[in-house]
């Protein structure tokens, strides 16, 4: 069973270097959803954020005084996250945008070692896919 993952063109280029076997069963659909986001809006997003959990609390609280989508980025990237409910996470990818994920996708990949790594970043992917497609189609509400 192919399972697909969403790349962007540079994305793919990265994907391309990774091992034979790890690209194997993986089919690579190029992300072709743009949505113009400023770390304004990003900010306003995580502040309008409902979360208890304190440990997300504490990451939203760091995330609002970063100054650029990478140091949201780096942020996550440095945060364990486990223990944290999908629903929460779901909520904070969201706020922080599809920048900031692409940021989080390509330092994943060049980091994937196993199937495992793969199925991590294919589903933070996903969560871009779907954050782009509801960002894109909001956008255009008037």
């Amino acid at each position: 069973m192919m399972i697909t993952i969403h790349l962007t063109a540079d994305e793919k280029t990265l994907f391309e270097k990774l091992p034979a076997d790890i690209q194997e069963g993986w089919t690579v659909e190029e992300e072709k959803q743009t949505f113009q986001d400023t770390p304004d809006r990003a900010r306003v997003r995580l502040s309008l954020l409902r979360i208890e959990d304190p440990k997300m609390l504490q990451v939203i609280e760091e995330a609002k005084s970063k100054e650029s989508a990478d140091d949201v980025a780096s942020l996550i990237l440095d945060t364990d996250l486990s223990g944290i409910s999908e629903r929460e996470l779901a909520k904070l990818f969201f706020a922080i945008g599809p920048t900031t994920l692409s940021t989080i996708i390509s330092a994943m990949l060049v980091q994937v070692k196993t199937d495992q790594d793969l199925k991590d970043l294919v589903a933070v992917t996903t969560v871009r896919n779907v954050v782009l497609s509801s960002m894109t189609h909001s956008s255009k509400v008037e």
